[in-house]
């Protein structure tokens, strides 16, 4: 699920609550959700190799990610292309992407908690580092 918090009057950031029950902001506003979505659809396994929030443990991850998304779907870069011209959007390096989702997760602060009718949520970092997957060796 996403959710845009806050008030209309003001900046909206995106919060994520996945169905294995870890939650956390993931953009400070939802162009940038939108932006992350399309130009990395492999933001979630980026947290999830995260080595509890390591910036670089996200890069390196982000590094094998691409990878292993362009040999899925060879047709990935024209198929984002035309999401972000449907969605006017400008399609930025996964750096940069991988950076910000990583300063949105952090905004929240470690004491941050998610809860809903099903409970209390983990937060989005993941506690794997990319040596883990044994594919990426």
């Amino acid at each position: 699920m996403f959710y845009l918090c806050g008030s209309v009057d003001s900046l909206r950031p995106v919060l994520y609550a996945s169905s294995e029950g870890d939650a956390g902001i993931i953009a400070t506003e939802l162009s940038q959700a939108l932006a992350l979505m399309v130009g990395f659809p492999y933001w979630r396994d980026c947290l999830k190799y995260s080595a509890s929030g390591d910036l670089g443990a996200m890069e390196s991850a982000s590094s094998f990610l691409f990878r292993d998304m362009v040999a899925n779907d060879p047709d990935i870069e024209i198929e984002q292309s035309r999401a972000a011209e449907a969605l006017r959007l400008t399609i930025e390096p996964i750096s940069v992407l991988v950076a910000r989702l990583h300063a949105a997760v952090k905004s929240a602060g470690s004491d941050f908690v998610f809860m809903d009718e099903t409970g209390e949520y983990g937060g989005l970092f993941g506690s794997f580092s990319p040596s883990r997957n044994q594919s990426w060796q």
